[in-house]
């Protein structure tokens, strides 16, 4: 889980339920349940990072990236998936994309790099 401090957002990865859970950080109440796996698909939502535009998730049974974009206002956008190529999208475990960490450019913005465990 992260603390979004500008907009007092908490997210959580909900491990095998799929979902991402959105949390206000000034009254706890839930903001949002976000279903990022298709239904019924194995899946484990396991870590999360925030960057200046949003917060990505990782999947560490399927090689998928899921973000989640954040306005300036706080307001949050529809889920977008990446689709995991190369050798991290090698599933020959238990688990793979078991953590995540950014990487500023500043000629490219941010790019994200899912780190394997």
């Amino acid at each position: 889980m992260k603390a979004d401090t500008r907009h007092g957002l908490l997210f959580v990865g909900g491990r095998g339920s799929g979902e991402a859970y959105v949390y206000s950080t000034s009254t706890g109440a839930e903001v949002a349940t976000l279903q990022l796996s298709a239904p019924g698909t194995t899946s484990l939502i396991n870590d999360v990072i925030l960057t200046a535009d949003g917060a990505w998730f990782t999947d560490s049974v399927q090689a998928k990236l899921y973000f989640v974009p954040v306005s300036k206002q706080g307001q949050l956008g529809q889920v977008r998936t990446l689709d995991v190529t190369g050798p991290a999208a090698e599933l020959n475990g238990e688990y793979n994309l078991n953590g995540i960490a950014d990487s500023c450019s500043i000629r490219s913005g941010v790019s994200v790099a899912a780190l394997l465990r």
